[in-house]
């Protein structure tokens, strides 16, 4: 009953030791996938995103719209304006929301690595899959020397 007991064990446990190690790409995806979605860097990618987009809406657009004058033939009415201003004048939930969909672009980030990481075993089969295929027509190609 033992020896049974013990093949049995054995036997389904065959492929969990049959598997391969994870390639260094799977492994990469994984540690990638797993700091992207710790709690602590992405508040703080998520911080660094947000700074990077106030930059760019506290960007003066008075001297762009003044060079286009000329353009327009119009006077600018933009003196001291911002992106900031031009882009929030309908919604007084602006802020709020640039902020809000910084958070959320860092979180989509972690789970698409997340799920990077999972299919990575299979992107590599097929991938080899692919370089055989290619390699089968190559071969199969006439010599035009």
């Amino acid at each position: 009953m033992r020896i049974l007991l013990a093949t049995a064990v054995l036997v389904m446990s065959a492929p969990a030791f049959a598997q391969e190690a994870p390639s260094a790409a799977t492994q990469k995806a994984e540690a990638l996938a797993e700091k992207l979605n710790d709690p602590v860097m992405q508040a703080a990618l998520a911080g660094g995103m947000d700074a990077m987009v106030q930059s760019v809406l506290d960007l003066r657009v008075d001297g762009i719209a003044k060079a286009i004058e000329p353009l327009t033939g119009k006077s600018s009415k933009m003196q001291g304006k911002t992106v900031r201003d031009l882009a929030s004048r309908d919604d007084p939930n602006f802020d709020a929301r640039i902020q809000n969909s910084s958070r959320r672009a860092v979180a989509g980030a972690g789970a698409m690595a997340g799920g990077l990481a999972a299919a990575m075993p299979e992107l590599e089969a097929a991938l080899r899959k692919m370089g055989d295929a290619m390699e089968r027509v190559r071969d199969r190609m006439p010599n035009t020397q």
